[in-house]
């Protein structure tokens, strides 16, 4: 069995999708996966970055995202 690490986008009890944190909190019909060294301040910065490059004004996707929390979750890969 291969079991693999990551972290993933969570307010309370719900898979939070993070393409539309911008428009509020809306749940994920799947976790979003992100990397098991991933931090809300990383993602935070990244969406700072990609707003100046683009030249958008800020909105309330970091608000939002400081709502949530990250979770620990492993995949588990069985053999055959």
């Amino acid at each position: 069995m291969i079991e693999t690490k990551f972290k993933a986008l969570m307010y309370g009890s719900i898979f939070v999708d993070l393409n539309l944190l911008h428009k509020g909190i809306y749940e994920a019909p799947k976790p979003y996966i992100c990397g098991r060294f991933t931090t809300i301040e990383y993602l935070s910065n990244q969406h700072k970055d990609a707003l100046k490059i683009v030249g958008l004004p800020p909105n309330d996707y970091i608000k939002n995202l400081e709502s949530c929390k990250l979770v620990n979750i492993t995949i588990k890969v069985e053999e055959e």
